[in-house]
C-alpha cells in the first residue's frame, strides 16, 4: 500500500505494508497507481496522490472551480471533434449526457478541468492535443476508466 505524510521537514512517500510511525498526519491511499499521470482517492478528504515519469507526488486534490463552459441541460451527445480548439478552461458535462464523441475537445490547450456524469461514454482521445485534464466524476465511471487509459487525464472523485 502506498502512504503518504507530510512532516515538518517536507513531504515524504512511500511504500508501506504498515502505516509509518514517524508521520505526523498520515494519508493513507487507498487506490493504486492507474498509469503514467494518474489521480489517488485518498481516506483523508482532499488528498491526492499523482504520479508523472515516475516521480509520485501528493497533491492537494483541485475544487471543481466555476464552469466557463456548460452544455445545455438536454445535450445528449457531444459530436466527433464538437468543441476542438475551443477556448475554455473549466467545462461542466450535464447528467442527460450519453456519450462524448472521438476528439471532443481536442487541442483545447485552456481545459484544465471537467466533470463528466457516471452514465456518459467517451470517445476516442477525447483529450488529444490538451495538457492536464482534471476529470471529475463518480469512482467507477467510464470517465475513470477513461483517465485510466490516458496519459493526459487525472481523475478526481467526487
Amino acid at each position: 500500500m502506498v502512504y503518504a505524510f507530510a512532516p515538518s521537514e517536507g513531504l515524504h512517500v512511500g511504500l508501506s505494508s504498515t502505516i509509518l510511525t514517524s508521520a505526523e498526519t498520515p494519508v493513507t491511499l487507498v487506490t493504486g497507481v492507474l498509469g503514467a499521470v494518474r489521480g489517488f482517492t485518498s481516506d483523508k478528504a482532499g488528498y491526492m496522490m499523482i504520479e508523472n515519469n515516475g516521480t509520485l507526488k501528493l497533491a492537494v486534490a483541485p475544487a471543481f472551480l466555476a464552469p466557463d463552459f456548460t452544455l445545455p441541460v438536454d445535450a445528449a451527445v457531444i459530436e466527433e471533434s464538437a468543441f476542438e480548439g475551443a477556448n475554455m478552461s473549466v467545462a461542466f458535462i450535464p447528467d442527460g449526457c450519453e456519450i462524448i464523441g472521438d476528439h471532443a475537445f481536442k487541442d483545447c490547450l485552456s481545459l484544465t478541468q471537467i466533470r463528466i456524469p457516471y452514465s456518459c461514454a467517451l470517445g476516442a482521445d477525447v483529450f488529444d492535443g490538451c495538457g492536464t485534464v482534471f476529470v471529475f466524476g463518480t469512482a467507477g465511471s467510464a470517465a475513470e476508466a477513461y483517465c485510466a487509459a490516458h496519459d493526459n487525464c487525472v481523475f478526481v472523485a467526487e
